[in-house]
């Protein structure tokens, strides 16, 4: 039989006499591509000295590493990763921060400054004195201190209608007080009303003259009086309105803590208790949270309230900052409104980061957390999803999220992190190493304890079971490169399937630890260095063993005389003839046709088997099989 094909890749779940001739058993560091039995070529170290756990950082060109397990994820230009137990970190090529930023601590410490409001006011109206006109008369009352006055008490005291008129003027509607007047008013005296607290320069009175209010005087204590009776008072002071309190209703805060740099906020510290400002008032914080992480450099103070209808940024201030007063109108603050009320940092533990739809995945045991759309620092504790057992893995399909356990394998489906739902695509594969898992054409492959699985995002498919039967694999690093897949096994062994040549299945052994790809180039992490697969001009050493050939019938005894071998470079055949070694080691040298003698006595069996080594390239052999005389 001739034998000059040899891309059917590995096959070992059947008996090897059911094999197709182009197949092994044993099919390692063969270049499936070439179709004769040729090695892949060899591996080419680099000068790239590298850690255990890296990755190649693509946005920044650089190759990030550790000596402690890492997941990692580029996404948005920047490189996200988990340890699994810590916090989750992010680098953007310059810098790493902790995912997201832990949200300030409530304010409690406040001091909140007001002035007691004017009530009422008493008026008198004198006749024939004064020379105040008989017409409409227009006053103010504010209670003042050297910075700020109370919203104040407008009267109007109207001589034709012998009637005087108190209202709030800055938005407390009209009350009316009925008096008994005369038509020649001409001197107006106020007064207090006893039990009010007054400010530290008293409550000034101001009347309207020509379009202003000026003041007359200041009521000192309840007893004094202020006497109305001089019309000209166009030298008198005007009522400074800047000096009413800034904040004017009831009003609520909260506190970010802020990144300037990156525009990283954190989610805000609890809502702060109600201060009832109707009347006008500051609040003044003290002992401000001060966060630890480096990353935060400033923080960011909201308030709602007044005419705020939404948590609107009042300031910004330096980390360090603990004291801060504000005295922003509501007219004046910027309008930025608070991003996210449910912000939070990256949990501890986080496992498994994935991106997928814009927002990025992981696991805390048997919880799939996740983020709100395109904010991967945002991770809201209210974000997850619980699942039967701990998450072994997860991966981004054309049709959603695979979810991992162990033995069961979910999908998550949705438009959005508030809509999600799961359901069970398998029952018995799961997945058990989160390192086995990839993507390739919107389809995910990972391992399961039956072999490699793949699913788009529906039926589940042990793919390698038709070729290897059932197989358990302790993966440690997997990549997909140039359409094929390549499962690293803490043997060193990679299990590979070519998607490009056939579906087939090889074994590569080259003693490296882990895999990566960089600019398109598949490299192994070997003596603390990287190499290039197939970068090197020399082969590597493959290793080959045929099917069980039987010549139609497994019971006919046959006579195995020669074997015709055309080669290049250095081959060792071995040849068995019923599972007995009978040509061992045979060393084969140069481009030549070679021809093996069967040792006589040992000619004689049921099937034949040829193993070649080497780094050498056969591109045929053919042995003689004639039917023995006693076939049976």
């Amino acid at each position: 039989m001739k034998v000059q094909q040899f891309q059917g890749g590995l096959s070992t779940r059947v008996e090897p006499q059911f094999l197709n001739v182009n197949e092994g058993v044993v099919y390692e560091n063969v270049d499936n591509s070439k179709g004769v039995l040729a090695p892949i070529k060899d591996l080419e170290a680099t000068t790239i000295g590298i850690k255990p756990y890296h990755t190649w950082y693509d946005f920044a060109q650089e190759w990030v590493d550790s000596d402690e397990l890492r997941d990692y994820v580029e996404y948005k230009r920047k490189l996200y990763w988990t340890d699994r137990s810590g916090t989750p970190q992010v680098y953007d090529g310059t810098d790493t921060f902790n995912l997201g930023i832990e949200p300030p601590a409530e304010l409690t410490d406040t001091t909140v400054r007001t002035i007691e409001d004017i009530v009422e006011a008493s008026f008198e109206v004198d006749l024939d004195t004064g020379n105040i006109p008989n017409t409409d008369t227009f006053y103010v009352l504010v209670n003042e201190d050297a910075d700020y006055q109370t919203n104040d008490l407008a009267v109007l005291v109207d001589s034709r209608s012998k009637t005087v008129t108190e209202r709030k003027r800055r938005g407390k509607g009209f009350k009316t007080v009925t008096k008994t007047v005369t038509p020649e008013l001409r001197t107006i005296t106020v007064s207090g009303v006893a039990g009010m607290v007054y400010g530290t320069l008293g409550v000034g009175v101001y009347r309207l003259y020509e379009g202003v209010y000026r003041r007359v005087g200041y009521l000192a204590n309840d007893t004094d009086t202020v006497v109305d009776s001089v019309n000209d008072i166009s030298a008198n002071d005007e009522l400074d309105e800047d000096k009413f309190f800034p904040l004017q209703g009831v009003y609520q805060y909260e506190l970010t803590f802020y990144n300037s740099t990156t525009g990283v906020e954190s989610g805000p510290s609890p809502v702060s208790v109600e201060y009832d400002l109707e009347r006008g008032g500051l609040v003044t914080f003290n002992n401000l949270p001060v966060s630890t992480d480096p990353q935060v450099d400033k923080k960011r103070l909201y308030r709602v309230g007044g005419n705020l209808t939404a948590f609107t940024l009042v300031t910004e201030l330096g980390n360090a900052v603990t004291t801060y007063t504000d005295d922003t109108k509501d007219v004046d603050v910027e309008g930025s409104l608070l991003p996210s009320s449910i912000a939070a940092q990256a949990p501890n533990g986080l496992a498994f980061i994935t991106e997928a739809y814009a927002m990025l995945f992981g696991a805390v045991g048997s919880l799939l957390r996740f983020t709100p759309i395109g904010e991967p620092e945002s991770w809201p504790v209210t974000y997850f999803l619980t699942f039967d057992a701990d998450i072994t893995g997860i991966a981004a399909v054309s049709n959603g999220v695979l979810v991992f356990s162990k033995f069961k394998t979910y999908l998550v489906t949705g438009t959005g992190p508030t809509s999600l739902s799961v359901q069970v695509l398998s029952s018995d594969q799961g997945c058990l190493a989160y390192e086995s898992v990839q993507t390739i054409r919107g389809a995910a492959l990972w391992v399961s304890s039956d072999g490699i699985c793949t699913s788009s995002g529906n039926q589940v498919d042990v793919i390698s079971k038709d070729k290897l039967g059932k197989i358990s694999a302790d993966v440690v690093d997997s990549v997909v490169f140039d359409e094929a897949y390549y499962a690293l096994e803490s043997t060193g062994s990679i299990l590979s399937f070519d998607f490009a040549y056939g579906k087939i299945y090889k074994r590569l052994n080259l003693g490296v630890e882990s895999l990566v790809i960089a600019n398109d180039v598949l490299y192994g992490r070997k003596n603390k260095v990287l190499q290039e697969f197939y970068g090197s001009s020399l082969p590597a050493t493959q290793k080959y063993k045929s099917p069980r050939f039987i010549e139609g019938s497994v019971t006919d005894n046959k006579m195995y005389k020669k074997i015709h071998i055309y080669h290049e470079g250095d081959i060792i055949v071995n040849v068995w003839i019923n599972n007995q070694l009978v040509i061992q080691n045979r060393q084969l040298t140069g481009t030549d046709s070679t021809t093996i003698q069967v040792p006589q006595e040992l000619q004689r069996g049921f099937f034949i088997q040829l193993g070649f080594e080497g780094t050498g390239t056969v591109h045929e052999y053919e042995y003689e099989a004639t039917m023995s005389k006693s076939t049976k």
